[in-house]
């Protein structure tokens, strides 16, 4: 699994928002990510704005989840 992000946020990355998402109720910590890097990418690209892209830098984590 792979999850992208601006490096600013890098170290919460992993502490799921608590805001309402698009698969979760407000409340419930939620973390979203990527079967592949570039549907991570993809995914960011729908949502950030074109200044977003250029100017802040991004990582990108690779996640192992055990079954």
């Amino acid at each position: 699994m792979y999850r992208l992000v601006k490096e600013k946020y890098a170290e919460s990355a992993f502490r799921g928002s608590r805001g309402r998402g698009r698969w979760h109720r407000q409340g419930t910590p939620m973390v979203y990510c990527s079967g592949e890097p570039a549907t991570a990418l993809l995914e960011t690209l729908v949502h950030a704005g074109r200044a977003d892209l250029v100017e802040d830098p991004y990582v990108l984590f690779e996640v192992a989840i055990d079954p």
